[in-house]
């Protein structure tokens, strides 16, 4: 604890200091706390991204999806640094697969934001601006609705054939 309180003074004098951030990085996580880390994680990394230090970022952000694989926030900002240092190609790639793999668990906030940014980097993608506009207006939650609807007025009408058929063979 004493030795993060001197890290983060000398970081107030000079907050520039890629070194003293790093040890900083380092000191929380021979703390232990995973929830100190993910915050630290952030914040250190929106500090380099000022600094316009995107190799840094891109490094650091890549770190954090390995410890925080469910952080969609280190992934996003894994892609804007990605993004920003030219890989767009893989860049829109790897976030369309995440934002399929989000769809197909049926987390539509996440794979709305995800499909959002692939339109932010490339506007002209087909695949992802069905999928947005699909999650954003509803349509997609409206046909689970009507499947769901349809599913169980199929069981109900077999279910009753099957009454009236007994009831038939019965009499």
């Amino acid at each position: 604890v004493g030795a993060e309180k001197s890290l983060r003074k000398s970081l107030a004098l000079n907050p520039k200091d890629i070194v003293t951030w790093q040890k900083v990085l380092d000191t929380v996580r021979k703390g232990g706390d995973p929830k100190k880390l993910e915050v630290f994680g952030a914040e250190l990394a929106e500090r380099f991204k000022s600094l316009g230090l995107m190799e840094v970022v891109r490094d650091h952000l890549a770190e954090m999806v390995k410890v925080f694989p469910e952080n969609l926030d280190f992934k996003l900002g894994l892609a804007d640094a990605r993004f920003a240092l030219g890989d767009h190609k893989a860049c829109v790639a790897d976030l369309l697969a995440l934002g399929l793999e989000y769809h197909k668990k049926e987390r539509w906030p996440e794979a709305e934001t995800v499909f959002g940014q692939v339109l932010k980097y490339d506007s002209a993608n087909a695949r992802a601006k069905k999928h947005f506009v699909e999650i954003s207006t509803g349509k997609l939650l409206q046909r689970k609705a009507a499947r769901r609807r349809a599913g169980r007025l199929a069981l109900h009408s077999a279910f009753l054939a099957a009454v009236c058929s007994y009831i038939g063979y019965d009499i």
